[in-house]
């Protein structure tokens, strides 16, 4: 048992405890669970992050009731009551816990401020991020704590990266944007990381603060294309590559975020002038 942790760790049922693997070092601890604490209220000492694979049950953090969907990671402050409202069926997941004095102290180092807020608890997390993750349990795997240091950069780069995608009101106040063309650079940022998952010209507004109809007639007068093309044009770009390199198509179409092989293979057709089948078959590179 983490020491660093112990009064969260004695807060988790024993049944569910025990089915869970478990991952930590002093900055951070990370789970994997395959069912939620229904009905106890949990205490929350530092910060907490859920990276939910299924649809979650309502979570309700200290008086208010949120509905959260898969996808998108669950941004929660230290300091706080959480509860599960209800039961709901889910396939592992991931949660972790992150010392509040380590992230603030990454957060004053990063951007200039040591408090952390969220100004959403709700945001699309990568696949970058998932990397990070599995990168620090394998390190624990093989190499036990022989490795500290290397331990201690994978922390730093996790902290960074939850910094980047939770919705931390540092990151924002740390970059102003008084430039159109900083507008279109961080939308494009924003597409290019999160461009598999199903992000909505709301989704895209909300990070970089412009209103929809603002934004739109912007990117198109910027790149010739609106938002939704070139989100479009990124799938096919990244299915190309992965064309080439022999991955099945219907595993293709879902890691480029197309709603099935069917769309994919339509708006593949219509872009680049044959189906992704003809094109695998001419440019597969062994």
């Amino acid at each position: 048992m983490a020491e660093e942790f112990k009064n969260f760790l004695n807060q988790i049922p024993k049944e569910i405890m025990d089915k869970t693997e478990t991952h930590s070092n002093t900055n951070m601890i990370i789970f994997r669970p395959t069912s939620y604490i229904i009905g106890q209220k949990t205490y929350l000492e530092d910060y907490h992050f859920i990276l939910p694979t299924s649809e979650p049950p309502p979570l309700r953090i200290e008086q208010q009731v949120y509905h959260f969907t898969k996808g998108k990671l669950v941004s929660i402050s230290p300091e706080t009551w959480l509860s599960c409202i209800r039961s709901a069926s889910t396939r592992q997941y991931i949660s972790m816990m992150v010392k509040k004095d380590f992230f603030r102290e990454i957060s004053r180092e990063c951007v200039g401020h040591e408090e952390v807020s969220f100004s959403r608890i709700n945001n699309y997390y990568s696949s970058h991020l998932v990397n990070l993750i599995d990168r620090f349990e394998e390190e624990i795997k093989e190499f036990q704590y022989d490795s500290p240091l290397m331990l201690q950069s994978i922390n730093i780069q996790i902290a960074i990266q939850l910094l980047r995608e939770s919705g931390s009101q540092n990151q924002v106040s740390a970059k102003k944007l008084p430039l159109d063309q900083n507008y279109i650079k961080r939308a494009i940022e924003y597409m290019t990381v999160y461009y598999n998952a199903k992000i909505s010209i709301s989704d895209i507004c909300r990070e970089i603060h412009l209103s929809p109809y603002y934004f739109i007639r912007m990117f198109k007068e910027a790149t010739g294309l609106s938002p939704h093309e070139f989100i479009l044009s990124i799938r096919v770009s990244k299915a190309e590559e992965l064309l080439k390199k022999g991955s099945p198509i219907q595993e293709v179409a879902k890691l480029c975020g197309f709603v099935n092989s069917a769309h994919f293979s339509n708006h593949f057709k219509r872009v680049m002038g044959m189906p992704p089948s003809e094109y695998k078959r001419k440019y597969f590179i062994m």
